[in-house]
Parts: structure tokens; sequence; C-alpha cells
């Protein structure tokens, strides 16, 4: 059953990254064997060469494994359903095009799908050897990867290795690449990012001031512990976007509040915002869908369908709620998120009527890759208890850096227009007092005041799951109260019982993830909300920014600097 206790209320956000894309990362499975647990290390693709037509793999043994999966990349087509339109001739005109559109008519309306390309590994051969050959074409380009197996348990992907087989000269080598298109429409982009600070630039702001807020109020008591904490603002907002577009009287007047935004202000910055990220490509990929169950007492208006599906880009499921819904949910979670978050829900009350759910996923690759040749190995972290550990310190040199009384830092940036922002707090001063004294939009303040210096920077690696705790308290501190009341919430903008019962929020799960390495950063993040029905020019000065104990961070876009992550590092270990 869906846990109502203060551990299961979280989001599921999601939104980067175990990789079905370019670099399916190493990470290790294990499994029984009498009482000894055997570790599955991902294998290493040692040699892939091509001669003629095939293309020859060759990978490292790894440790207890009994055979081993290889898997190629694959792209395939599917339809995608993307809004309900009236029944007119100058629509169907419109989506006459069945090599992009196909139309159906339901309730008098066309459903409008969309033809959409999808990648995913497909699995060519099972076997105990470490040498395959693929029969391949010429000039083509392949991916491969694969996995090591003892019984039913599995090792997480090789990193990927690409080739291209040619007909007249030696096939090149290629290494792990990012798969995101290189160029895009910046006309367009040029067109979203100037009304998100043109027009919307006091939503965008305001965005900007709740992320902070909320991560402060999600996390807070986790970094009192010690706990490494992530959540994603994005995400969050998404999947209560969903939420407030259902909403009406004194339940959308709290959201609205608490948010600082209107609900159409706010539908218009998303849908700008995620239509820029979606020009880029898979390097963000932010996914909505609204579950509803298969009952005749419930019924979900299309109003409410039309302005999610618009704004919000949300595919509609209609299910019979019961154990197959649970695997559809967290398969639809895992696809999204790049199996970085595998599952949201774990079971599904009676009353439970609808569940609203974003994921949020993000593979950065750096612009200036750290060398992994810098990078010192059994490095000493020390937590704020004094207590020290052992990190792989990763170096290199950026050119921004800001500091106020509590804190300093600097900016690393990704390919496509996004970065990251690193902040120490200063000597003596807490994580806790550091994030305390940031207030309002205080992140971007601090990146307008940074200024050019030469900063050596120190970063560990690391990687680490976490799960929002009581998220209902948390956003009831905010302000948001009646949504979860069941008497009181009034969500009749959404759906309705036909038997009367009123619909309120019961839960809500918050996800994430992250592996921040030499490369890049993935990222992922999945938020599902539960609706259940009540039955009753300078001269560069030379700056150090070491992070080897505790420090704060944030993963944002260059167009507005909203936080699409935030989160704390307390422990390497």
């Amino acid at each position: 059953m869906l846990k109502k206790s203060k551990q299961c209320l979280i989001l599921l956000v999601i939104t980067a990254l175990v990789m079905l894309c370019a670099l399916p990362g190493a990470a290790l499975a294990s499994t029984s064997s009498g009482s000894k647990t055997v570790k599955l290390d991902a294998p290493k693709i040692t040699s892939i060469k091509a001669s003629g037509k095939n293309v020859t793999i060759r990978w490292s043994k790894v440790k207890g494994a009994e055979k081993y999966k290889v898997y190629r990349w694959v792209k395939y087509s599917k339809w995608v359903y993307k809004k309900t339109v009236k029944k007119t001739a100058a629509n169907k005109a419109k989506y006459s095009d069945t090599s992009k559109y196909k139309l159906k008519v339901k309730n008098g309306k066309y459903r409008v799908y969309r033809k959409t390309t999808a990648h995913k590994w497909r699995r060519l051969k099972t076997q105990t050897s470490r040498k395959y050959v693929f029969k391949g074409k010429y000039d083509k380009k392949y991916k491969f990867a694969v996995k090591a197996v003892k019984g039913k348990t599995e090792s997480k992907y090789s990193k990927a290795r690409s080739i291209r087989t040619e007909a007249d000269k030696a096939p090149e080598i290629l290494p792990p690449e990012d798969d995101d298109t290189d160029s895009w429409d910046k006309e367009k982009e040029a067109e979203y990012r100037d009304n998100l600070n043109g027009d919307l630039k006091d939503t965008t702001a305001a965005v900007r001031a709740v992320s902070l807020e909320l991560y402060k109020e999600l996390a807070e008591k986790d970094v009192d512990k010690g706990v490494n904490t992530m959540i994603s603002p994005v995400s969050f907002m998404a999947a209560m976007g969903l939420l407030r577009n259902g909403a009406k009287g004194d339940t959308l007047k709290e959201i609205n509040k608490a948010f600082d935004t209107s609900t159409d202000d706010f539908n218009k910055w998303f849908t700008n915002w995620n239509g820029m990220a979606e020009l880029k490509g898979s390097t963000l990929k932010l996914a909505n869908s609204v579950w509803a169950r298969d009952d005749e007492d419930l019924e979900v208006y299309g109003s409410y369908k039309d302005k999610v599906s618009e704004n919000y880009n949300a595919e509609m499921f209609t299910e019979p709620f019961d154990n197959s819904t649970v695997k559809k949910v967290n398969n639809w979670v895992s696809d999204k998120t790049d199996k970085m978050i595998p599952s949201i829900i774990d079971d599904l009350y009676e009353d439970t009527e609808m569940i609203l759910l974003n994921a949020t996923c993000f593979k950065g690759k750096w612009v200036e890759p750290f060398n992994e040749y810098s990078t010192k190995k059994d490095q000493t972290f020390t937590r704020e208890d004094g207590k020290t550990e052992k990190a792989d310190m990763m170096r290199c040199s950026e050119s921004r850096y800001f500091e106020n009384d509590k804190l300093t830092g600097t900016f690393k940036s990704y390919l496509k227009g996004y970065k990251i922002m690193f902040m120490l707090p200063k000597e003596g001063v807490t994580v806790k007092e550091a994030l305390g004294s940031l207030k309002g939009d205080a992140l971007h303040e601090l990146e307008e005041s940074a200024g050019q210096a030469v900063v050596h920077l120190t970063v560990p690696k690391f990687e680490f799951d976490y799960t929002a705790p009581d998220c209902i308290a948390s956003l009831k501190d905010m302000g948001i109260r009646t949504v979860f009341d069941p008497d009181k919430a009034d969500l009749t903008g959404m759906a309705r019982s036909k038997q009367g019962d009123n619909l309120y929020v019961s839960d809500i799960i918050h996800k994430t993830h992250i592996d921040l390495n030499e490369n890049g950063t993935d990222a992922a993040a999945a938020t599902a909300i539960i609706i259940d029905k009540n039955t009753s020019v300078f001269e560069p000065e030379i700056k150090e920014v070491c992070l080897d104990r505790p420090f704060i961070f944030a993963i944002m876009d260059d167009a507005t600097s909203t936080p699409i992550f935030m989160g704390t590092v307390m422990s390497i270990g």
C-alpha cells in the first residue's frame, strides 16, 4: 500500500539517467550464493573494430559473472497522444499529414497523436564468451553496451562504445559522445528567452525564489542530520502545476499564494521554459502524466485534460488501479528517468482515484571535462561532525567567483546552455547557516554579483539517491493546507465523483538521483501527487574553491538561472 507515513510522503521528479543514451554508467549489482554476496561490476568494452560488414566487440572479464548480455542502441517510432481538438474540417486538414499525425474520434472530438522517435537498448545475444561479432552494414554508425549476469542478477550497462562501418576506408573508433542534437532553432530559443526575461520576468523571479524556499522546506531536517540531499524544484512545481489547474476556491488561492504566481502565469512560464529545453534534445527532458481510475463513478473533465495537455504535454491514462497499474506507473517513471528512479509507488489504496506525475531527467556533459589524470584518489573530505572520509577529488580552473559573508563559490558549465553553481560555506559556518542566509532570489543575486577571477576548483566525485521527507508538512508550512483536507479540498476543476465523494491530496512523493563525475552529471527526479476520495575589464584574481567539506550545489539553465536540481553534499562515504 502507498505508505501514508512520513517516510513515503515524497515527490518523484523526473528530472536525469542510467544511460539509455550515450554513457550507461557502471554500477554494482549483487546476488547471494549461500551466505556470500557476489558483486558484479559492469564490464568494460576493451576493443571494438570493424572489418568489412562485421563489427567485433571484446570486453573485460567480470568476477562472478556466469554470462554476458550484448546490447545495441536502436531507434523506433511510436504514436504519442498530444491533445484533443474540435472535430472540424479545419482541424482535419491541419493534421492531415499521416506521416506525422494520427486522428482518432472520441466523444465527438479529434484525439491528436504525433509520431515520435524513441530510443532503447535491444539485446542481441547472451553468451559466456567475451567476444561478439555483429553482422553490420556499410555507412552506418552503431553503439554497443554489455551487462554481466549471474543467475537473476545483472550489472548495469558498460560504458557505451560507438563505431561506424564504412566500405572503402578503415573504420574510425568513436569515443562515447553526446547524443543530443548538435544544433537547434536559435531564433525560437531567443523568442522563449525573451518571453521568460521580458513579459514573464516577474514570474521567472518568483519561480527562482520559490525554488530556493521549496528546497529549504523539504530538505531542512535532513541537512540537520548531515544527510546528502537533493530535490528538483522544477519537477515539484510541474507536478503542482498539474494539480493547481484542477483546483478552485480557497484551495487554488493557497497554492497560488504559496508559489507567488497565478496559475495562468505559471502555465505560460512552464510552456516557454520547457519549450526552450525541448529545443536542445535530450540533455534535459521533462515528462508529465495524469492517471485516473477506470471507474464509472469518476469523471475527469475534458477541459482539465485539454489544459494540462496543452500546457504540460501531459499523457493521459485510464487504468484499473490494481497491481498492473502499480507496475505501469513505475515503468513510466523508470523509462522517463532513464532508469535512474526505478519506482515511485509500492501499492494503491482502494480510495485512490488519480495520480499526477512528473519525471525530470538531466544528462549534462561538461563544456570542459575534468582531466581524469588530474583526479586525485583517496583525498580527505571532512564532515561537519569532524569525521573524515576518502574521496576522489577532481580539479579544474574556472573564471567566475562570488562571495558573501557566509559562503564562496563558482560555476562550471555544461553543454547546451546549463551550469552548476557550487557554494562552499566559509570556515566556521555550517551548511544550515549558509542556507538560512539565502532568501528570496538570493541565488540569482549571487550570480549577478560574480566577478572575473582565476578559480582553482576542487570537486569530489559523488553519487547518491534521495527521497524528500514529509512533503505535505513542508507545503503546509508554506501555507498550502486546504488541498490536504478530505472535507475542504476543492479539486472540482479536475474531476468529480458521481457518488458525491470529495477528492483531496493524500500523499506527495519526491525522489531524486545524481551522479557527478569527470564527464558530466546525470540527475533525475520524479514527483507523484496521489489523489484520494473522501469516503466520508579586470586584473584577474586567484581564488580557491576546494569542496573538501560539506557544500551546496544547484544545477540551472543559463537563460533564466532557474534551479532544476538543488542539493547538499554532507558526506562522500
